[in-house]
C-alpha cells in the first residue's frame, strides 16, 4: 500500500460531492471508501473528516435508517458542484463514472423495486410502491388509483423510474424554500 498525502482540501471535498451526486438514491459509505482506496485520492481519516464537514455544511445528507449509510448531494451541494466540477481533474471524474457504471448493476441488484395493485371496489385500486435496499425499506408509498389502467400505468412508470422518482422526492421534501427566497 502506498501513502499519498494530498493537501488540496477543496478538491478532495469536491471529489466526495461528485461521488455522492452520481447515484440518484445516494451512494453507500463502503462504496465511497472502496473508490477512494482504488483512486488513492486521500487518506481514510481525512476522507471521513471531509464527509462530516460536507454533512455539517449542508452539502451532503446521510440516510440509511437501519441499513447501510448512504450519502446524497443536497440541492445546495449540487449547485456548488455545478459551479466547481471542472476543478476536479477530468481523469478522476472519468474514473468515478466508469467504476460506478461497472458497479451500478451490482448496486441495483441490492435495491429491490416493487409495484403492485389490487381492486378494492368498483372504482378504487390501492397501489403499493416500494424500494428496498439490502432487504431494508428505503421507501414505501401507498395511493389509490381511479382505474385498473391508471394503477397499471403508475406501477409500470414506478418500476422504470424508481431511482429518479425517489431522488426527486427526497430533494423536493428536503428543499428549504425559505432559503431560496
Amino acid at each position: 500500500m502506498r501513502f499519498k498525502i494530498k493537501t488540496d482540501l477543496a478538491e478532495n471535498k469536491l471529489i466526495l460531492l461528485f461521488l455522492a451526486s452520481r447515484m440518484p438514491a445516494g451512494i453507500e459509505h463502503d462504496e465511497i471508501v472502496r473508490l477512494n482506496m482504488e483512486g488513492d485520492w486521500m487518506l481514510y481519516f481525512d476522507m471521513e473528516q471531509y464527509l462530516l464537514e460536507l454533512l455539517e455544511g449542508g452539502l451532503l445528507e446521510e440516510t440509511g435508517d437501519g441499513g447501510p449509510r448512504l450519502y446524497a448531494a443536497t440541492a445546495e451541494g449540487l449547485n456548488i458542484l455545478g459551479l466547481l466540477k471542472t476543478k476536479i481533474p477530468l481523469n478522476i471524474r472519468t474514473f468515478i463514472d466508469e467504476r460506478l457504471r461497472e458497479r451500478r448493476a451490482d448496486m441495483e441488484r441490492n435495491q429491490e423495486i416493487s409495484a403492485g395493485y389490487e381492486q378494492d371496489s368498483a372504482c378504487e385500486y390501492p397501489v403499493t410502491l416500494r424500494i428496498l435496499e439490502n432487504r431494508m425499506p428505503l421507501m414505501e408509498l401507498k395511493l389509490t388509483a381511479p382505474s385498473a389502467d391508471a394503477a397499471e400505468l403508475v406501477c409500470r412508470r414506478f418500476r422504470e423510474e424508481a431511482a429518479e422518482l425517489y431522488a426527486s422526492l427526497i430533494q423536493r421534501l428536503t428543499r428549504d424554500d425559505k432559503a431560496e427566497e
